[in-house]
């Protein structure tokens, strides 16, 4: 199974490796080339950020699952990912395995005045 791994500062590349040094191959999706991008135990793979162009954002991770050869599961490692991955969560799980919790819990966890 795949790992991709959103967000590439310092909490994406603790996960980058405890991935990596368990052979578990792994993307490192960012918008900005980050301290992860350049960890040897992931390729690096620039991607729409979902804070400006969501759509786009993804589009390119359903295009993205046609290029892979397993099914791989998504590490969104801050709010802004998780925010966007979580909106589409249904669609997104029928390609991926989604780390993250449901639209409402996340919108209710980012927007501090509903909280």
């Amino acid at each position: 199974m795949n790992a991709i791994v959103f967000n590439y500062d310092y909490n994406g590349l603790s996960i980058i490796q405890k991935l990596g040094r368990h052979n578990v191959k792994v993307i490192a999706l960012d918008n900005i080339r980050a301290i992860g991008t350049f960890s040897k135990y992931a390729k690096f793979i620039k991607c729409p950020n979902p804070q400006i162009a969501e759509e786009l954002f993804i589009d390119f991770l359903l295009k993205l699952h046609t290029k892979l050869n397993a099914r791989a599961v998504l590490f969104p490692t801050n709010d802004h990912w998780a925010y966007s991955i979580s909106k589409y969560k249904n669609e997104m799980s029928k390609y991926y395995s989604v780390c993250v919790a449901d639209y409402s819990v996340i919108e209710l966890l980012i927007k501090k005045k509903k909280f």
